[in-house]
């Protein structure tokens, strides 16, 4: 999931960024839901929804990101990574 969101507290002042969400999920109504969720207690507010798909891991080809992200959320429930930081390093958030 590709969402672009932007900091709540600071609506005006913050260009609004990207972050890329995996989230184990039955739907994809679902995944959206626990998003929403989650980003929402961490300060954020999604102001867009750019692609909400459901994958395997045969959608990837190693060595990639997204693969490592997929992993990622198969153990703790999500990953979520923020592109603009760092060379997608994981987004620092309680997940």
């Amino acid at each position: 999931m590709d969402l672009q969101v932007t900091r709540a507290s600071e609506k005006e002042k913050n260009t609004p960024c990207s972050i890329q969400c995996w989230i184990v999920a039955n739907t994809e109504e679902r995944a959206a839901q626990i998003a929403r969720q989650h980003l929402t207690s961490e300060g954020w507010e999604i102001v867009k929804i750019k692609e909400l798909f459901l994958t395997t891991p045969d959608d990837y080809f190693p060595p990639c990101n997204g693969l490592d992200s997929y992993r990622k959320a198969e153990k703790t429930g999500a990953c979520y990574l923020l592109p603009e930081t760092n060379l997608n390093q994981p987004l620092s958030l309680s997940r």
